[in-house]
Parts: structure tokens; C-alpha cells; sequence
């Protein structure tokens, strides 16, 4: 029986206060707690589109991912809501989260007035065909792709090219195991246990010490490279290009 993980983790802020110099930023220990004291973050050689963050809250389920894929569209001229962009997707809306057997590899399953949901790639994949095959006059064309799997140097020659990501993370970016909660079985025989929440991105850069995402409130985030990989990995490396 395949078993698979989701992982989340309840969103924490961190404010780093830094001091430059150039390019390099050193972050003073007295300003930030231990773990952070002495970083030297480079950020030479940045690579970054220009894609106009969205804030896409506090609709759920699979709102991130949602918010994202809308500012990728929007960044190609292709104007369109979250929340009707949100019409499109195989959603699940479940109170207690697990109940019934659908899969988060099919549906987007979630409670709506809840803080809980779990998807993948493939649903939100759905979603895009589905608005495009709906508005062919705008969207004629265009393509989605799975590229799930794609290692960190992968997604950096895309935003080589221009071509902003979608990707799935951690809510904080702390990679840490956390506490399995939920556990079901789908009608096809797959296992799943359930970590809460996942968390979308758009990527949108890079430089030398990090990656540089969008969150779905809209803002920009520069992420440590080494934090980056482990919460793009502890998704199953899952990744969407809009194009």
C-alpha cells in the first residue's frame, strides 16, 4: 500500500533586522535569536521577475496554491481573481477533513471556515486546464506543466527564463517532522497521513544565499537557500509552470 505525507506547519513570523554591506548582509546576534546570529547573506548575482503579488486570504481550501497560479497568470497578461479562479478547482470541502476517500492527489479537500487543507500538484494542475479550456481567447496557447520532481538548479533555469513558479513548501519554511494528526484511506487503496496544511509559493528569483518567493497575502520573502530546499523537498518536490 503507498503511503504518502503531508506536511504543515502553523505559520510564525520572523523580522530580521540586518546590516549591509554591498551586496553581503550580516545579521547581528543581539538583534535576532541564536540560530540566526552571524548569517552573512549574499545576495550578488540576483535573479528576479517582476510579478505583482496577490493577496488571495483567507479563502481555503487550496487558496495558496490558488493565489499563486493567479499571480503567475496575471504576470502574462491574463488578469483573474483568486476567488473565481478558485471556481475552477475540485474541491472537497470536508468539516472534519478525512471523512469520505477521495485523495488530495485529485481533489482539493479542505474546510472552508477552518485553517486545515490538503492538496497536490495534480488538482491545481486541473484547475489551469479547466480556466484555460474556459477562456480560450485569452488563455489560446498557453500551457501548464507538472514539474514536480525538478531539483533547486531545475527551478532556477527557469527563472532564467523568465518563467515564474508555482511551488509547494512549508507554512514557516521550517522543515522539522512534525506530529502526524490524520490518517485515511482512499477508495483506491492509498494511505494517507495527514500533517495539516500545505503552503504555495510563487517563485519568483534567486541570488546567492537565497530564493525569493511570494506568499499568498502578496509579500515577497527572501528565503535562506539551504531552508528553502528542505521545505520544497519535505512537499515531495512539488512544482507547477504556467506558461
Amino acid at each position: 500500500m503507498r503511503k504518502k505525507s503531508i506536511v504543515a506547519l502553523f505559520l510564525t513570523a520572523c523580522i530580521l533586522t540586518s546590516t549591509a554591506c554591498s551586496n553581503t548582509i550580516v545579521i547581528p546576534e543581539d538583534q535576532n535569536n541564536s540560530s540566526l546570529a552571524d548569517v552573512i547573506i549574499d545576495r550578488g548575482n540576483e535573479v528576479k521577475i517582476d510579478v505583482q503579488g496577490l493577496d488571495g486570504r483567507p479563502f481555503i481550501p487550496g487558496g495558496s496554491a490558488i493565489t499563486a497560479s493567479a499571480a503567475v497568470l496575471g504576470y502574462y497578461g491574463v488578469s483573474i481573481d483568486p476567488t473565481k479562479l478558485r471556481a475552477y478547482a475540485p474541491i472537497v470541502e470536508s468539516t472534519s477533513y478525512v471523512d469520505g476517500t477521495e485523495s488530495p492527489w485529485d481533489k482539493l479537500i479542505g474546510n472552508p471556515k477552518g485553517t486545515l487543507s490538503f492538496y497536490f500538484a495534480p488538482p491545481i494542475i486541473k484547475m489551469l486546464k479547466d480556466f484555460y479550456a474556459d477562456n480560450e481567447s485569452k488563455c489560446k496557447g498557453r500551457t501548464v506543466k507538472d514539474i514536480s520532481g525538478a531539483d533547486l538548479e531545475a527551478l532556477k533555469g527557469y527563472i532564467d527564463q523568465n518563467k515564474p513558479i508555482v511551488v509547494w513548501g512549508t507554512i514557516t519554511g521550517n522543515a522539522a517532522v512534525p506530529v502526524e494528526d490524520y490518517t485515511w484511506v482512499t477508495d483506491k487503496g492509498d494511505e494517507f497521513v495527514g500533517k495539516m496544511s500545505p503552503r504555495c509559493y510563487t517563485m519568483i528569483g534567486y541570488n546567492n544565499s537565497e530564493v525569493i518567493l511570494i506568499s499568498d497575502n502578496g509579500k515577497t520573502l527572501n528565503v535562506m537557500t539551504d531552508t528553502f530546499v528542505e521545505m520544497y523537498t519535505s512537499m515531495e518536490s512539488q512544482a507547477i509552470l504556467i506558461e
